[in-house]
């Protein structure tokens, strides 16, 4: 019996902390921030040597990923390819569950023990219960980091069309596309050419 309640003690406190990591991410607001804070209380709830969270912000966008436990970031990084990829080997125990909201899937999060060990039944569902947190803070974090660039997009095309209201000839018109521009579309070279009247 004192086993069964130590065990139920220890399951009650990483409930209580997948509450509070509930509340500490409410007010992340920045993706990089949420993927610290659940990577960070994922490893305090779920007994395990190595984690990995990778995940995608938009489908295009580049992977985002924190971890912890791996010997350095490439070999963690191999990890996250292989295990997005599907590859679900492993010289031990491991636990994937998928970081998805009703609207997006970003990727995963991983627990493994690359040599003998293994997992409690609840650490799955706790495991995967750290990941709807997750999913549901990036939808946010996302969001925020959207309307910012469009903001910014917005900033860049007002002051393009301040600008060009101001032209009086072609060179003037060309100077101000090559200061505006990056802006409006990320990127670091923009080039006109103006053609010579015939």
């Amino acid at each position: 019996i004192g086993r069964l309640e130590n065990d139920l003690a220890m399951l009650e406190a990483r409930f209580e902390s997948l509450r509070s990591t509930a509340t500490e991410l409410m007010s992340a607001t920045a993706v990089e921030e949420v993927l610290a804070i659940v990577t960070r209380r994922a490893t305090e709830a779920v007994r395990a040597p190595q984690f990995l969270l990778a995940v995608r912000v938009e489908p295009d966008a580049p992977l985002r990923m924190h971890h912890t436990g791996f010997v350095s970031d490439e070999a963690a990084w191999e990890h996250a390819e292989a295990y997005l990829a599907g590859d679900r080997s492993n010289s031990g125990s491991l636990v994937i569950v998928d970081v998805a909201s009703a609207l997006n899937r970003f990727g995963i999060l991983a627990a493994a023990y690359p040599g003998a060990g293994g997992f409690l039944p609840l650490e799955e569902e706790l495991l995967a219960a750290y990941a709807s947190h997750a999913a549901a803070a990036l939808e946010v974090a996302a969001a925020l980091e959207q309307t910012h660039r469009k903001n910014e997009t917005a900033r860049a095309l007002l002051a393009m069309a301040s600008t060009l209201a101001r032209a009086h000839t072609e060179q003037e018109v060309a100077d101000s596309l090559v200061r505006t521009v990056p802006d409006i579309v990320d990127s670091t070279v923009v080039t006109v050419l103006l053609r010579p009247n015939a």
